[in-house]
């Protein structure tokens, strides 16, 4: 039930936000970053078979990078708020896998594996956001 309300809503505010990044300028250290933590974020979920305190340090680091993309975001003006807030999205999939992992201890390959695919998803709407953001010309 959660999935059939959550995805059309994700889907129009992905239109909205298309729409609305024209008077966005593309940023090409916002596409690396965009890589580099999705790279990150699965490393840390792909790491969730083992306790989650021997991985404290490497959650805290993540979430603490995560919070300085939505500052550096935040600072291209308020046009980029989109995208802002899907890096909050983000962040609130990251605490709340944490909770789980928390409470949990390890997780099993196919809960990791949909997770995986879960945070990959989100990525790809980020950066096709940028994508669609105007690009300077050269």
């Amino acid at each position: 039930m959660l999935k059939k309300i959550v995805l059309p809503l994700l889907w129009l505010l992905i239109s909205i936000t298309l729409f609305s990044c024209s008077a966005v300028k593309f940023a090409e250290g916002s596409q690396a970053s965009n890589k580099r933590m999705k790279d990150l974020t699965i490393a840390m979920v792909e790491k969730s078979s083992q306790p989650y305190t021997s991985n404290v340090l490497q959650v805290t680091a993540l979430k603490d990078s995560i919070n300085t993309v939505i500052t550096n975001e935040k600072r291209r003006g308020k046009w980029n708020l989109p995208t802002v807030n899907m890096w909050n999205q983000m962040n609130g999939m990251v605490t709340d896998f944490e909770n789980a992992w928390k409470a949990q201890n390890t997780f099993s390959p196919v809960f990791i594996d949909q997770y995986k695919q879960r945070i990959n998803k989100l990525f790809d709407y980020i950066v096709n956001l940028e994508d669609n953001k105007i690009k300077p010309k050269n």
